[in-house]
């Protein structure tokens, strides 16, 4: 067995399979870094590593559950718009119904992880039955 040579391709597509939802308990844990480190005032570096690694396998899950066809440039760039429109929505949703505060955008990232992990195992399950 040879090694494959690393590749945004191979992440991507490990990400994508997200098998025994190692993934998405990871996108769970990221949104528990983020709470700890507005509660706690930890450190800047930890809050923005957390951050964009939440944002990468958001991504990562919407654009192969939309864009699965695309060239991996434009599903990444099309699923962090539709991860963007997502957060907003939601937190639009929350502001409106009450006020946006640590413990609520906690649910919020909660929420759209959710929704992320879900639409990717939805659209990874659709794509099989049709072939």
């Amino acid at each position: 067995m040879g090694r494959q040579a690393f590749s945004f391709e191979n992440l991507e597509r490990v990400i994508a399979e997200d098998r025994h939802f190692v993934f998405t308990l990871a996108l769970f844990v990221a949104v528990l870094v983020v709470f700890l480190n507005q509660v706690l005032n930890l450190s800047v570096v930890v809050g923005a590593v957390a951050s964009v690694f939440y944002f990468l396998v958001g991504v990562v899950f919407l654009g192969r559950a939309f864009f699965e066809d695309e060239v991996v440039l434009v599903r990444f760039l099309l699923g962090g718009l539709v991860l963007l429109v997502f957060l907003g929505l939601v937190g639009w949703v929350v502001m409106i119904v009450y006020s946006l505060d640590v413990w609520l955008s906690v649910l919020v990232l909660c929420a759209v992880a959710a929704c992320c992990s879900l639409l990717n195992r939805v659209g990874r399950s659709g794509k099989r039955g049709v072939a």
